[in-house]
């Protein structure tokens, strides 16, 4: 096991020699009392997480600024404590999230962790050589040499940053598109960002939509300012509204919420019993009812309402979230027992 005392400056020659060297292994980084891993495969970067917390943790954090999930799923995750793959099969399945927005949610946290990296003083660190298991479709596959050229990038462009647009935190700082602009090709990142500014916003309501690493945020906002298609107001007496999704998604969403507290019934039911239950409920009012017919009438009823916007409407919520390209719509989402099943084990 390699390991010693770490900087700014070890970090880089650090980082150049697992890159030169093509290491396979963890490099685990101690600041204080938070620990930091950091995962390779042939010298590149294909992990990065905060070990003082569950990995799902801050994902879902991030779903929730975002208004694609309900703040009431992090107790139920809790009880659960679910692997990343199982968070994303229920949100992707069940809460019909966008499974490129689950990802970009994912790969924010992510990028976050090793952007703050660049501010790295004092501290120690751990190099441990090993295989491990890594699912390429979600992998950031980063080389460090780059990483540490977007570091000094980073900090250049702190100054005129600020004096275009403030914090990301602002909320005196509103955005909007400027009129008749046409975005032509955009880099994914401010694709989205694009995509979210259908009415004016704050920095900070931007951030929690897009759910963007703050390195991509800066670079997709710079690069719409220089396009010339975003209109910049620094306010302090301004305040925007916070986004409040449809009555009818609301509706769906709190439906998909009881559907989950009813999972709590279906572990004491034999099949047969939810067979009967099937066919009984099947004509009953979802209010009061229990068993496998209450689930599957939720779920259907949820989906109903989230599908039944026009046109016009249902773009506007669901591309936000998934890059702009339209959703494919699926039927009712299949039973199973996945993450909220868990709840009462």
């Amino acid at each position: 096991m390699q390991s010693g005392a770490i900087n700014s400056e070890a970090l880089t020659q650090l980082f150049r020699s697992l890159s030169q060297k093509r290491k396979f292994g963890t490099l685990e980084l101690l600041q204080g009392k938070e620990k930091l891993e950091i995962s390779f495969q042939n010298g590149k970067i294909v992990r990065a997480r905060n070990a003082d917390l569950r990995p799902w943790q801050p994902i879902l954090e991030r779903l929730i600024r975002a208004g694609l999930a309900q703040p009431e799923l992090a107790e139920l995750a809790t009880a659960r404590d679910p692997e990343i793959k199982e968070l994303e099969n229920f949100f992707v399945k069940e809460c019909r999230v966008p499974v490129e927005a689950f990802k970009r949610a994912r790969r924010g946290v992510e990028l976050d962790i090793l952007y703050s990296l660049r501010n790295v003083s004092a501290g120690s660190y751990n190099f441990r050589a090993e295989m491990s298991a890594v699912d390429e479709s979600s992998a950031l596959n980063i080389a460090p040499g780059q990483l540490l050229l977007d570091y000094v990038e980073l900090e250049n462009d702190l100054e005129q940053f600020a004096q275009v647009f403030d914090r990301l935190e602002s909320t005196s700082t509103t955005l909007s598109r400027r009129n008749g602009s046409t975005p032509g090709n955009l880099p994914e990142a401010a694709r989205v960002v694009w995509n979210s500014l259908e009415a004016e916003s704050c920095l900070k309501q931007i951030c929690d939509l897009t759910m963007l690493s703050e390195y991509e945020l800066r670079e997709s906002l710079n690069t719409l300012f220089v396009k010339n298609l975003l209109s910049v107001n620094k306010s302090a007496s301004k305040s925007v509204a916070p986004v409040k999704a449809p009555a009818e998604v609301e509706e769906g969403a709190a439906l998909l919420d009881a559907w989950k507290h009813s999972m709590d019934d279906l572990e004491e039911l034999t099949e047969e019993d939810q067979l009967m239950s099937a066919a009984a409920q099947a004509e009953a009012p979802v209010k009061g009812a229990k068993g496998l017919g209450d689930r599957s009438i939720l779920v259907d009823q949820a989906a109903e309402l989230l599908s039944g916007l026009d046109d016009e409407q249902r773009p506007t919520l669901r591309q936000v979230s998934a890059g702009g390209e339209p959703v494919a719509e699926d039927s009712a989402p299949e039973l199973s027992a996945g993450m909220a099943a868990g709840a009462s084990t």
